[in-house]
């Protein structure tokens, strides 16, 4: 077998190689930012578990504001009710 004529074909074809995985990544990556696939798996999840922490309702913390808590009318009294 005469190897002289293929001597750097295997060197070519690894080069060939990295040279695509290397477009592959570059196009994942430019896809991941362009529609910010991370942030979403980030943030979305995010604002439901803030609005649970601040208000104690899944949801936005804008929109679950007025279920806090807090802002529901409480009252207590010490006289009970009449038994008439």
């Amino acid at each position: 077998m005469n190897l002289k004529n293929e001597s750097g074909q295997m060197v070519l074809e690894y080069i060939l190689i990295a040279v695509i995985f290397v477009g592959i990544t570059f196009a994942v990556t430019a896809a991941f930012r362009d529609n910010e696939i991370l942030a979403n798996l980030v943030a979305k999840p995010w604002q439901s578990l803030a609005g649970m922490i601040q208000n104690g309702k899944w949801g936005t913390p804008e929109a679950t504001m007025d279920k806090h808590p807090n802002n529901h009318f409480m009252h207590g009294s010490l006289q009970g009710e009449s038994a008439l």
